[in-house]
């Protein structure tokens, strides 16, 4: 569902699509480029409830299991911020353009 909701914004020349384009001309830094957020509306007591909540668990766990995110966003509610990004930035990166604890 969540992959329909993206692929209506997401089009061959779309905005968002050009954006991308000149951000990578640009050679923005990842976590700069543009994404593509969605707002699901959800109504209490229905599948789609559901749904998304299962769909944010498994989010959560992708997150920790390929980019390292201990402390995931649902998890961090109510946590001081500084706190998240402490402790996230102790896992390990496996990415080349960054060292880990950066």
């Amino acid at each position: 569902m969540a992959e329909q909701q993206i692929g209506r914004v997401d089009r061959i020349g779309s905005l968002w699509e050009k954006k991308l384009n000149q951000a990578i001309v640009d050679k923005v830094p990842a976590e700069a480029l543009p994404k593509i957020e969605i707002r699901p509306v959800i109504f209490k007591g229905t599948y789609d409830e559901e749904h998304w909540k299962v769909l944010r668990g498994r989010w959560d766990d992708l997150r920790a299991q390929l980019h390292g995110v201990v402390i995931t966003p649902s998890a961090a509610q109510g946590v001081p911020k500084d706190v998240v990004e402490s402790i996230n930035k102790q896992a390990p990166n496996f990415s080349p353009d960054k060292p880990s604890g950066h």
